[in-house]
């Protein structure tokens, strides 16, 4: 089992994985003259079962779009589209890949409450803004700074499903 985000800039796109056992991390990027192996990625999807915070409505569309060959600038434009406009991505036909995975944002106690907030709630040792403006390009070195960031995004996701797997549990035993 694996926590997943990504990290979505004009020029940038992050994907991470972190394992729930080993801390044993993946990242998958594209920028200029890196393209992404979208194939390589849904192989690595498909491979575990994944662990998001509201990745049924956010990440993994746009992680599907990714792999499907859409440009860091057309994925920051499909993300506007969501967070400026508040468009869902089913609205407009763009769907979630298939694979395992578990949203937190629902089973979690909380009405819209974000990660952050769960952190402070669990009293995670490091609790971080996006260190970047989201409309800012994003230079080499600043590639590095995100990877940390969405780290500790992956860590508060691996600590939030912990403090709720009774009712992951009980959810997966009703779906039974």
């Amino acid at each position: 089992m694996r926590a997943v985000d990504i990290e979505v800039y004009k020029d940038y796109f992050l994907i991470m994985g972190k394992d729930f056992d080993t801390g044993e991390l993946s990242v998958f990027e594209m920028y200029d003259g890196k393209p992404l192996d979208g194939k390589t990625v849904m192989r690595w999807l498909k491979s575990d079962e994944n662990v998001t915070f509201n990745g049924s409505r956010f990440d993994l569309p746009i992680l599907g779009q990714a792999c499907a060959g859409k440009s860091c600038t057309e994925l920051k434009a499909l993300c506007d589209r969501v967070i400026l406009q508040d468009e869902p991505l089913y609205r407009i036909g763009i769907a979630s890949p298939t694979c395992r995975h578990i949203d937190l944002f629902d089973p979690a106690p909380g009405v819209n409450t974000s990660l952050k907030a769960y952190g402070a709630r669990m009293h995670m040792p490091k609790l971080q803004d996006l260190p970047i403006a989201p409309d800012a390009s994003i230079s080499p070195a600043q590639r590095k700074l995100l990877i940390q960031y969405c780290e500790n995004d992956l860590d508060t996701t691996i600590a939030l499903y912990r403090a709720i797997a009774p009712q992951i549990t009980l959810r997966r035993t009703m779906s039974e």
